[in-house]
């Protein structure tokens, strides 16, 4: 998280101060998806089970922390079908130095047959049930469920995760569940703006601010229409929450409460 002070400078009037967090969006994205590989590295280090081949499957966001959190493996494989994440998992290392000594990355989902410990992160329209019954190395199988406390019956509809769990044959299965906010989902993207949301709602409560602003944008055009993963890590890098007020307003404990309201549970299957 940044170390950053808060900027301040005059409104319209000097009566009127414009306060900028010095939380960024990127911070937030991050936060989270590091939140989600702690509690995945907990569970798997629960388990009495030897690993030699880990991949991961889905590099945005959940998919690369995880690699970057996970020791003791001379190497880690992620893949995805988008062959422009590679430079995502470069761009991730700068924020957040990996623990593993080398992440190989491929677009070649047939490599998921070879894993002994697969982390499923692909999501709604993910891995298919043909991906799911390659897996015949599969000692561990952990999938993040899309599914959150807000989630509606249409999204629960398309949720196939209980599916790839049952389908998998490995000795050990867990799903990977976020909750905050009654998200609808637990992507990293759609919890950070509902924490947003949140913040700004929060701030407009306090007497003396004018209004409030944030940097929201759509920012996975960017990354997956436009593929331009340098203009997304610059989109990303700006305050989070802009305040026009009459009184000091400290945005940035707000957004780190709020993140504290996020949680991460493992849930064996």
């Amino acid at each position: 998280m940044s170390i950053k002070k808060q900027i301040k400078e005059d409104g319209i009037t000097s009566t009127v101060t414009t306060t900028y967090s010095s939380i960024t969006v990127k911070d937030i994205l991050i936060s989270i998806s590091q939140k989600k590989a702690k509690a995945c590295i907990e569970w798997i280090k629960n388990i009495d089970c030897e690993i030699n081949n880990p991949i991961i499957a889905g590099v945005y966001f959940t998919g690369v922390a995880v690699a970057s959190q996970l020791e003791d493996f001379e190497e880690i494989q992620i893949l995805d079908i988008y062959e422009h994440l590679l430079e995502f998992i470069q761009f991730y290392y700068n924020e957040v130095p990996f623990k593993t000594p080398h992440i190989g990355f491929s677009n070649d989902l047939e490599l998921l047959k070879d894993g002994d410990l697969i982390i499923d992160t692909t999501g709604i329209g993910g891995l298919s049930d043909d991906n799911i019954k390659s897996l015949k190395n599969c000692k561990i199988f952990l999938c993040e469920n899309p599914s959150s406390d807000g989630s509606d019956s249409l999204l629960n509809k398309n949720n196939n995760i209980p599916n790839r769990l049952n389908i998998c044959n490995a000795e050990f299965k867990g799903s990977i569940n976020t909750y905050g906010f009654n998200s609808k989902t637990s992507g990293t993207m759609t919890l950070t703006i509902n924490l947003l949301r949140e913040a700004m709602t929060r701030i407009n409560e306090i007497d003396g601010v004018l209004y409030s602003a944030s940097n929201i944008n759509f920012y996975e055009k960017i990354l997956f229409k436009n593929m331009d993963v340098k203009k997304f890590f610059k989109s990303i890098d700006k305050p989070a929450v802009v305040v026009s007020s009459i009184t000091p307003i400290d945005i940035d404990t707000i957004l780190s409460e709020l993140l504290e309201l996020i949680h991460v549970e493992i849930k064996n299957y």
